[in-house]
């Protein structure tokens, strides 16, 4: 086949020849002026092509010859890293906090049971201590609606609101995984993944092949969660980049977190 570069040289490629046991020939033929040939020169000698070139006239003529091999075309790579990265989160997502308002939306009163009101309520009740807005009796709403012997980490929270802040620095674990793959191995599809799932350990590994030793880099599962939320993996960022030499890298990463269950599917 023939076709005009962008370069504006001419390209005439034969078509690739596999043998068995050798992997992949490619040539191909690039013609254009002095300056369009002499520009190719240095990104084939980088990429591994053997090339001759000849001149007719104003006219230069590359013939390039690549040689791939069969354990670079059928195989591939993966090297695995895993940290820990820092999130900024709302006092609200405190784990005492959420389990407080699940506390107070079970306790005997008018809103038991209408549990999206009663966390409101919760948080109302918290607003307006922090605003200074009501007294019962002599005491501050605070003291009346969320008593600290049964509230503790209400009047935690208070505190800090009344402080100016209102965020929190957490951390989550993130694992790693960039493969080179050739791009005839036909037995890991370069198709971008569904990011709006939840994974196990195990569905992870499962899931995306990965090696058995993998599992020694994961977190051990905190023993609780808040209000439906599963402890997993999602799959964070994914990117295909493709190499010359018929190969792609896919770069992907999982962040480890109580991710919410109205927002994701999980995969047990």
């Amino acid at each position: 086949m023939s076709f005009t570069g962008s370069k504006g040289f001419h390209i005439q490629s034969t078509n690739p020849e596999y043998q068995q046991g050798q992997g992949w020939s490619l040539e191909k033929q690039l013609k254009g002026g002095y300056d369009e040939i002499e520009g190719e020169t240095g990104r084939h000698i980088f990429d591994g092509w053997e090339f001759n070139i000849d001149s007719d006239g104003p006219y230069f003529t590359m013939d390039a010859r690549k040689q791939i091999q069969e354990e670079d075309d059928q195989g591939f790579s993966d090297r695995f890293s895993i940290k820990r990265e820092s999130v900024q989160k709302s006092i609200w997502e405190l784990q005492a906090i959420q389990d407080e308002m699940a506390a107070y939306a079970a306790a005997p009163g008018p809103w038991t049971g209408n549990i999206p009101n009663t966390i409101q309520k919760y948080k109302n009740n918290l607003q307006a201590a922090i605003d200074e807005e009501a007294e019962v009796d002599g005491r501050t709403i605070l003291e009346t609606e969320l008593p600290k012997a049964t509230y503790p980490a209400a009047w935690l929270a208070f505190q800090e609101f009344t402080r100016g802040t209102d965020s929190y620095e957490d951390e989550y674990t993130v694992l790693t995984r960039s493969r080179t793959i050739g791009l005839l191995y036909n037995q890991s599809p370069l198709a971008l993944t569904n990011t709006a799932r939840i994974y196990t350990h195990s569905s992870l590994r499962s899931v995306f092949g990965l090696p058995a030793f993998t599992y020694v880099l994961m977190p051990v599962i905190p023993s609780t969660k808040p209000t439906n939320t599963e402890w997993g993996w999602r799959n964070r960022t994914e990117e295909v980049a493709f190499i010359e030499g018929q190969k792609a890298e896919i770069k992907q990463d999982w962040a480890f977190a109580a991710w919410s269950t109205n927002i994701y599917d999980y995969v047990p």
